[in-house]
């Protein structure tokens, strides 16, 4: 059973574990986000990337599905001088 550290600055998280596999040190989360500082920052930019494109590509893509009235009356009927 891991030891239970007491914390003297009394925020209420007096008795957690001083080490857990659940809750990694500071020296083991810095180790991680170094080992792995190329896919992190690839999500990151990923996450990103996708909300800030989504709602511009929504936009889009309705612009180009709407359809006026005008448009419309101009493909269904042809013109009459066009022969």
């Amino acid at each position: 059973m891991p030891e239970l550290q007491k914390r003297k600055d009394g925020d209420g998280s007096a008795g957690l574990p001083t080490s857990s596999p659940l809750i990694p040190s500071p020296q083991q989360r810095k180790h991680w986000a170094k080992q792995y500082r190329t896919e992190i920052a690839a999500s990151s930019s990923s996450i990103l990337s996708t909300f800030a494109a989504y709602p511009l590509d929504s936009v889009k893509t309705r612009m180009q599905a709407y359809v006026s009235k005008d448009r419309l009356t101009e493909s269904l009927v042809p013109d009459a001088d066009v022969e």
